[in-house]
Protein backbone atom coordinates (compact mmCIF):
# COMPACT_ATOMS: atom_id res chain seq x y z
CA UNK A 1 0.00 0.00 0.00
CA UNK A 2 1.42 3.67 -0.91
CA UNK A 3 2.19 5.46 1.94
CA UNK A 4 4.40 8.22 1.10
CA UNK A 5 5.92 10.15 -1.70
CA UNK A 6 9.77 11.26 -2.68
CA UNK A 7 9.50 14.50 -4.49
CA UNK A 8 12.94 16.10 -5.63
CA UNK A 9 12.78 20.04 -4.91
CA UNK A 10 15.51 20.69 -7.23
CA UNK A 11 17.88 19.98 -9.56
CA UNK A 12 20.45 19.81 -7.15
CA UNK A 13 18.41 17.40 -4.91
CA UNK A 14 20.78 14.98 -2.72
CA UNK A 15 20.49 11.46 -3.08
CA UNK A 16 20.14 9.19 -0.18
CA UNK A 17 20.40 6.19 -1.68
CA UNK A 18 22.66 3.90 -4.68
CA UNK A 19 21.61 6.02 -7.57
CA UNK A 20 23.81 9.03 -8.46
CA UNK A 21 21.79 12.63 -9.17
CA UNK A 22 24.18 14.31 -11.42
CA UNK A 23 23.05 17.86 -11.22
CA UNK A 24 24.08 17.78 -7.48
CA UNK A 25 27.21 19.85 -7.63
CA UNK A 26 25.89 22.26 -9.83
CA UNK A 27 25.32 25.76 -9.43
CA UNK A 28 22.38 27.56 -9.21
CA UNK A 29 19.49 25.06 -8.41
CA UNK A 30 16.35 25.00 -10.68
CA UNK A 31 13.15 24.52 -8.25
CA UNK A 32 10.14 22.14 -9.04
CA UNK A 33 7.60 24.98 -10.34
CA UNK A 34 5.10 25.88 -7.48
CA UNK A 35 2.05 24.21 -9.47
CA UNK A 36 3.69 21.23 -9.67
CA UNK A 37 4.53 21.28 -5.98
CA UNK A 38 0.81 22.39 -5.42
CA UNK A 39 -0.50 19.31 -7.50
CA UNK A 40 1.66 17.23 -5.19
CA UNK A 41 0.35 18.61 -2.04
CA UNK A 42 -2.96 18.07 -2.89
CA UNK A 43 -2.41 14.70 -4.19
CA UNK A 44 -1.30 13.55 -0.99
CA UNK A 45 -3.64 15.05 0.56
CA UNK A 46 -6.86 13.34 -1.54
CA UNK A 47 -4.61 9.78 -1.22
CA UNK A 48 -3.39 10.56 2.77
CA UNK A 49 0.08 10.37 1.68
CA UNK A 50 3.25 11.52 3.19
CA UNK A 51 5.95 13.54 1.52
CA UNK A 52 10.08 12.57 1.83
CA UNK A 53 11.08 16.07 0.62
CA UNK A 54 14.54 15.79 -1.16
CA UNK A 55 16.38 19.00 -0.57
CA UNK A 56 19.51 20.36 -2.43
CA UNK A 57 22.37 22.76 -0.61
CA UNK A 58 19.98 25.61 -1.19
CA UNK A 59 16.52 26.30 0.86
CA UNK A 60 13.43 26.71 -1.33
CA UNK A 61 11.78 29.87 -1.72
CA UNK A 62 9.40 31.26 0.85
CA UNK A 63 6.60 29.70 -1.19
CA UNK A 64 6.97 26.32 -1.47
CA UNK A 65 8.02 26.30 1.57
CA UNK A 66 4.42 27.64 2.25
CA UNK A 67 3.00 24.65 0.35
CA UNK A 68 5.23 21.95 2.18
CA UNK A 69 4.33 22.67 5.78
CA UNK A 70 0.51 21.60 5.05
CA UNK A 71 1.02 18.20 4.58
CA UNK A 72 2.93 15.80 6.39
CA UNK A 73 6.47 15.31 5.59
CA UNK A 74 10.09 14.80 6.24
CA UNK A 75 12.90 16.91 5.42
CA UNK A 76 15.85 14.78 3.68
CA UNK A 77 18.85 17.17 3.33
CA UNK A 78 22.46 17.12 2.48
CA UNK A 79 24.84 18.41 5.18
CA UNK A 80 26.32 21.10 2.87
CA UNK A 81 22.51 23.00 2.56
CA UNK A 82 22.74 26.40 3.16
CA UNK A 83 20.36 27.59 6.93
CA UNK A 84 19.70 23.72 8.20
CA UNK A 85 17.87 23.99 11.22
CA UNK A 86 14.50 21.39 10.84
CA UNK A 87 16.39 17.92 8.69
CA UNK A 88 14.47 14.90 9.44
CA UNK A 89 17.86 13.13 7.78
CA UNK A 90 20.71 14.51 7.46
CA UNK A 91 22.96 12.79 4.05
CA UNK A 92 26.23 12.98 4.46
CA UNK A 93 27.80 12.56 0.32
CA UNK A 94 31.04 11.69 -0.62
CA UNK A 95 32.21 15.08 -1.25
CA UNK A 96 31.47 15.96 2.23
CA UNK A 97 34.63 16.36 5.21
CA UNK A 98 33.34 14.72 8.02
CA UNK A 99 34.15 17.28 10.36
CA UNK A 100 31.13 19.27 9.33
CA UNK A 101 28.88 17.22 10.55
CA UNK A 102 29.87 18.65 14.23
CA UNK A 103 27.82 21.68 13.07
CA UNK A 104 24.76 20.32 13.17
CA UNK A 105 25.33 18.57 16.77
CA UNK A 106 22.06 16.37 16.83
CA UNK A 107 20.22 18.21 14.82
CA UNK A 108 19.09 15.29 13.21
CA UNK A 109 18.99 12.19 14.36
CA UNK A 110 18.90 9.67 11.42
CA UNK A 111 22.52 10.24 9.22
CA UNK A 112 22.55 8.50 5.37
CA UNK A 113 26.45 7.86 5.16
CA UNK A 114 26.92 7.56 1.67
CA UNK A 115 30.26 5.51 1.21
CA UNK A 116 32.77 5.52 -2.19
CA UNK A 117 33.72 2.18 -3.13
CA UNK A 118 37.37 3.82 -3.03
CA UNK A 119 36.70 4.97 1.11
CA UNK A 120 35.74 1.86 2.05
CA UNK A 121 39.06 0.75 3.66
CA UNK A 122 38.23 4.03 6.44
CA UNK A 123 34.74 2.88 7.03
CA UNK A 124 34.78 1.63 10.33
CA UNK A 125 36.86 5.01 11.75
CA UNK A 126 34.43 7.04 10.15
CA UNK A 127 31.54 5.46 11.82
CA UNK A 128 33.25 5.54 15.29
CA UNK A 129 33.74 9.48 14.50
CA UNK A 130 30.07 10.27 13.34
CA UNK A 131 28.49 8.21 16.60
CA UNK A 132 28.06 10.44 18.58
CA UNK A 133 26.21 12.79 15.65
CA UNK A 134 23.09 10.93 15.86
CA UNK A 135 21.06 7.75 16.85
CA UNK A 136 20.83 5.89 14.00
CA UNK A 137 23.09 5.95 10.35
CA UNK A 138 22.04 4.40 7.36
CA UNK A 139 25.47 2.50 5.93
CA UNK A 140 25.03 2.94 1.57
CA UNK A 141 27.57 1.58 -0.27
CA UNK A 142 28.28 3.60 -3.70
CA UNK A 143 29.59 1.72 -7.08
CA UNK A 144 28.47 -1.67 -5.95
CA UNK A 145 28.52 -2.32 -10.06
CA UNK A 146 32.55 -2.45 -9.69
CA UNK A 147 32.65 -4.33 -6.42
CA UNK A 148 35.28 -7.37 -6.47
CA UNK A 149 36.04 -10.42 -3.88
CA UNK A 150 38.86 -7.33 -2.17
CA UNK A 151 36.08 -5.06 -1.86
CA UNK A 152 33.47 -7.78 -0.32
CA UNK A 153 36.60 -8.72 2.06
CA UNK A 154 37.56 -5.22 2.64
CA UNK A 155 33.82 -4.30 3.93
CA UNK A 156 34.37 -7.94 6.43
CA UNK A 157 36.71 -6.58 7.88
CA UNK A 158 35.33 -3.19 8.46
CA UNK A 159 32.34 -4.76 9.60
CA UNK A 160 34.20 -6.63 12.11
CA UNK A 161 35.85 -3.49 13.21
CA UNK A 162 32.47 -2.14 13.65
CA UNK A 163 31.45 -5.00 15.27
CA UNK A 164 33.60 -5.23 18.04
CA UNK A 165 33.37 -1.45 18.64
CA UNK A 166 29.56 -1.52 18.41
CA UNK A 167 29.22 -4.40 21.35
CA UNK A 168 31.83 -2.38 23.74
CA UNK A 169 29.54 0.78 23.40
CA UNK A 170 26.48 -1.11 24.04
CA UNK A 171 27.97 -3.25 26.97
CA UNK A 172 27.83 0.53 28.30
CA UNK A 173 24.32 1.35 27.85
CA UNK A 174 24.81 2.86 24.25
CA UNK A 175 22.46 1.69 21.30
CA UNK A 176 23.97 3.17 18.42
CA UNK A 177 21.35 1.69 15.34
CA UNK A 178 23.58 0.64 12.51
CA UNK A 179 21.48 -0.10 9.14
CA UNK A 180 24.15 -2.71 8.12
CA UNK A 181 24.38 -4.39 11.52
CA UNK A 182 21.46 -3.51 14.27
CA UNK A 183 18.54 -3.99 11.62
CA UNK A 184 19.22 -8.19 11.19
CA UNK A 185 19.06 -8.48 14.84
CA UNK A 186 15.27 -7.74 15.35
CA UNK A 187 13.95 -8.76 11.80
CA UNK A 188 11.27 -11.84 11.30
CA UNK A 189 10.89 -10.77 8.00
CA UNK A 190 11.96 -9.02 4.79
CA UNK A 191 11.94 -5.54 5.33
CA UNK A 192 13.03 -4.07 1.99
CA UNK A 193 13.20 -0.70 0.40
CA UNK A 194 9.71 -1.75 -1.31
CA UNK A 195 9.88 1.09 -4.18
CA UNK A 196 6.81 0.65 -5.92
CA UNK A 197 4.76 -0.37 -3.77
CA UNK A 198 5.31 1.79 -0.38
CA UNK A 199 6.36 4.51 -2.00
CA UNK A 200 6.58 6.31 -5.57
CA UNK A 201 9.04 9.68 -6.81
CA UNK A 202 7.52 12.53 -8.39
CA UNK A 203 9.59 14.36 -10.56
CA UNK A 204 9.52 18.37 -11.07
CA UNK A 205 7.65 17.61 -14.22
CA UNK A 206 4.81 16.11 -12.31
CA UNK A 207 5.22 12.30 -13.81
CA UNK A 208 6.13 9.20 -11.40
CA UNK A 209 9.07 7.03 -11.47
CA UNK A 210 9.34 3.99 -9.16
CA UNK A 211 12.41 5.85 -7.25
CA UNK A 212 14.63 8.28 -8.07
CA UNK A 213 17.31 6.12 -9.62
CA UNK A 214 15.24 5.43 -12.06
CA UNK A 215 14.03 9.34 -12.74
CA UNK A 216 17.69 10.51 -12.85
CA UNK A 217 18.95 7.31 -14.88
CA UNK A 218 15.81 7.54 -17.93
CA UNK A 219 13.17 10.31 -17.41
CA UNK A 220 11.78 7.66 -19.70
CA UNK A 221 10.85 5.04 -17.31
CA UNK A 222 8.13 6.89 -15.67
CA UNK A 223 4.83 4.76 -14.30
CA UNK A 224 2.40 7.57 -14.59
CA UNK A 225 1.70 11.60 -14.22
CA UNK A 226 0.22 13.79 -10.97
CA UNK A 227 -2.80 14.08 -14.03
CA UNK A 228 -3.43 11.10 -15.25
CA UNK A 229 -2.39 8.76 -12.38
CA UNK A 230 -0.34 5.70 -11.28
CA UNK A 231 0.35 3.02 -14.42
CA UNK A 232 2.57 0.53 -13.38
CA UNK A 233 2.61 -2.65 -15.70
CA UNK A 234 3.88 -6.18 -14.44
CA UNK A 235 3.36 -4.14 -11.06
CA UNK A 236 3.61 -7.92 -9.62
CA UNK A 237 7.58 -8.14 -10.90
CA UNK A 238 7.52 -5.42 -7.62
CA UNK A 239 6.75 -7.66 -5.00
CA UNK A 240 8.64 -9.66 -3.21
CA UNK A 241 6.87 -12.90 -3.89
CA UNK A 242 7.56 -12.84 -7.21
CA UNK A 243 11.23 -12.33 -7.12
CA UNK A 244 12.43 -15.99 -6.66
CA UNK A 245 15.97 -15.69 -5.07
CA UNK A 246 14.68 -12.96 -2.47
CA UNK A 247 11.51 -14.66 -1.41
CA UNK A 248 13.73 -17.99 0.20
CA UNK A 249 15.90 -15.39 1.48
CA UNK A 250 16.49 -14.71 5.31
CA UNK A 251 18.83 -11.51 4.62
CA UNK A 252 15.97 -9.41 5.99
CA UNK A 253 17.45 -6.27 6.23
CA UNK A 254 18.27 -5.90 2.58
CA UNK A 255 17.23 -3.29 0.71
CA UNK A 256 16.27 -5.30 -2.05
CA UNK A 257 16.86 -2.58 -4.19
CA UNK A 258 14.65 -2.70 -7.71
CA UNK A 259 16.96 0.34 -9.42
CA UNK A 260 20.09 -1.83 -8.45
CA UNK A 261 18.51 -5.09 -9.80
CA UNK A 262 17.57 -3.57 -13.23
CA UNK A 263 20.92 -1.32 -13.46
CA UNK A 264 22.73 -4.79 -12.87
CA UNK A 265 21.09 -7.56 -14.22
CA UNK A 266 18.55 -6.35 -16.47
CA UNK A 267 15.22 -7.37 -14.53
CA UNK A 268 13.78 -5.44 -11.48
CA UNK A 269 12.91 -8.92 -9.86
CA UNK A 270 16.78 -10.42 -10.18
CA UNK A 271 19.36 -9.21 -7.69
CA UNK A 272 22.80 -8.84 -8.64
CA UNK A 273 25.66 -11.06 -7.15
CA UNK A 274 27.57 -8.19 -5.50
CA UNK A 275 24.10 -6.99 -3.47
CA UNK A 276 23.61 -10.33 -2.45
CA UNK A 277 27.35 -10.72 -1.31
CA UNK A 278 26.82 -7.82 0.52
CA UNK A 279 24.00 -8.32 2.23
CA UNK A 280 25.12 -11.36 3.51
CA UNK A 281 28.47 -10.25 4.46
CA UNK A 282 26.37 -8.25 6.75
CA UNK A 283 24.25 -10.74 7.70
CA UNK A 284 26.77 -12.98 9.36
CA UNK A 285 28.72 -9.38 10.85
CA UNK A 286 25.12 -9.44 12.33
CA UNK A 287 24.85 -12.76 13.67
CA UNK A 288 28.63 -12.80 15.18
CA UNK A 289 27.83 -9.43 16.79
CA UNK A 290 24.15 -10.95 18.23
CA UNK A 291 26.35 -14.03 19.72
CA UNK A 292 28.99 -11.62 21.38
CA UNK A 293 25.97 -10.00 23.02
CA UNK A 294 24.02 -13.11 24.52
CA UNK A 295 25.06 -12.51 27.81
CA UNK A 296 22.82 -9.16 27.81
CA UNK A 297 19.21 -9.36 28.87
CA UNK A 298 18.07 -7.35 26.18
CA UNK A 299 19.76 -9.71 23.54
CA UNK A 300 19.06 -12.80 25.37
CA UNK A 301 15.52 -13.39 23.76
CA UNK A 302 16.65 -12.04 20.17
CA UNK A 303 15.74 -15.19 17.42
CA UNK A 304 19.26 -16.43 17.02
CA UNK A 305 20.82 -15.87 13.25
CA UNK A 306 21.83 -19.11 11.90
CA UNK A 307 25.16 -19.45 10.13
CA UNK A 308 24.96 -19.84 6.63
CA UNK A 309 27.46 -21.89 4.08
CA UNK A 310 27.12 -19.48 1.33
CA UNK A 311 27.50 -15.71 0.31
CA UNK A 312 25.15 -15.37 -2.88
CA UNK A 313 21.65 -17.32 -2.61
CA UNK A 314 21.91 -18.08 -6.46
CA UNK A 315 24.08 -20.50 -5.02
CA UNK A 316 21.60 -22.55 -2.35
CA UNK A 317 19.21 -21.87 -5.28
CA UNK A 318 20.28 -23.07 -7.95
CA UNK A 319 24.05 -25.19 -6.99
CA UNK A 320 26.86 -23.89 -9.69
CA UNK A 321 28.23 -27.01 -11.40
CA UNK A 322 31.88 -28.24 -11.17
CA UNK A 323 34.52 -25.80 -13.32
CA UNK A 324 34.64 -28.73 -15.34
CA UNK A 325 31.30 -29.37 -16.39
CA UNK A 326 30.63 -25.51 -17.44
CA UNK A 327 33.84 -26.01 -19.66
CA UNK A 328 32.96 -28.68 -21.85
CA UNK A 329 32.80 -28.39 -25.48
CA UNK A 330 29.61 -29.13 -27.51
CA UNK A 331 28.32 -31.79 -25.08
CA UNK A 332 25.02 -30.98 -24.40
CA UNK A 333 24.72 -29.06 -21.14
CA UNK A 334 22.21 -29.64 -17.87
CA UNK A 335 19.34 -26.87 -17.44
CA UNK A 336 21.47 -25.77 -14.43
CA UNK A 337 24.35 -25.48 -16.19
CA UNK A 338 22.62 -23.91 -18.92
CA UNK A 339 21.02 -20.95 -16.63
CA UNK A 340 24.46 -20.90 -14.91
CA UNK A 341 26.80 -19.83 -18.14
CA UNK A 342 23.47 -17.27 -18.91
CA UNK A 343 24.14 -15.87 -15.61
CA UNK A 344 27.93 -15.54 -15.88
CA UNK A 345 28.13 -14.68 -19.45
CA UNK A 346 25.31 -11.51 -18.11
CA UNK A 347 27.74 -10.27 -15.83
CA UNK A 348 30.36 -10.21 -18.31
CA UNK A 349 28.49 -8.74 -21.00
CA UNK A 350 27.25 -5.83 -18.37
CA UNK A 351 30.84 -5.34 -17.40
CA UNK A 352 32.14 -4.34 -20.44
CA UNK A 353 29.10 -2.23 -21.39
CA UNK A 354 29.72 0.10 -18.11
CA UNK A 355 33.58 0.07 -19.46
CA UNK A 356 33.07 1.57 -22.83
Amino acid sequence: MLTHLIVPLDTTATSFCYYANEGYAAGEPEFIPLDVLSQVVEYARAQDLSLNLLYGRTLPPAQHQSLIDAVAHVKIMPLAVQGVSDASVLVMNPDDDAATVAQFGAAAPNLILRVQKERLPGLSGLVEKLASQCQRMNVILLGVDQYTDADFNCYEGQLRALCEALAQQMRQGHALELSCLTDRLTLRGMHNCDAGLSHLTVSPEGRFYVCPGFYYSSADDSVGALDTGVAIGNRELLRLDHAPICCRCDAFHCKRCLFLNKLLTLEVNMPSHQQCVISHVEREASRQLLESLRDLPSFRELARIPRLDYLDPLEKVLPKPSSGATQRGDEELSDRELLWRIYDLQIEILARLRST
